[in-house]
């Protein structure tokens, strides 16, 4: 109902961010000491840092859509990104990763890269 809403105001867009990663947002902190089961998903994440930058470049170009998703270009599994950024920032490993959820759609986010020609700072969220 709010992207609905917001679409009604002019000269309105509206980004479907991907899980927001980055600052203090770091994912293997959720997963520590626990059980994943999501660890087999893609990763549709996008850093915080490249959310800033597209839309800072938003507000001076002109767009030619008005939703947008916003991910990463890079889609590793979840449980690869747990251990590298349990590894990068000394979390703790999950206790185990079961077979759990099956879910398995790659979000695409390259219409709004393309409009803007955008290089993406953090393309892959195994750096995050």
């Amino acid at each position: 109902m709010a992207e609905q809403f917001m679409l009604q105001l002019p000269n309105t867009y509206v980004y479907r961010l991907g899980g927001l990663f980055g600052k203090n947002r770091i994912f293997a902190k959720y997963f520590a000491n626990r059980i994943c089961t999501t660890g087999e998903q893609p990763a549709n994440f996008v850093h915080l840092d490249d959310v800033v930058q597209l839309i800072m470049l938003a507000s001076i170009k002109d767009l030619r859509h008005r939703i947008y998703n916003v991910v990463a270009p890079m889609h590793p599994k979840k449980k690869d990104v747990i251990l590298a950024s349990a590894q990068k920032y000394g979390f703790d490993l999950p206790l185990q990763f079961d077979q759990g959820d099956h879910f398995q759609k790659v979000v695409c986010g390259s219409l709004l890269q393309k409009e803007l020609d955008y290089h993406f700072i953090w393309p892959n969220p195994l750096e995050f």
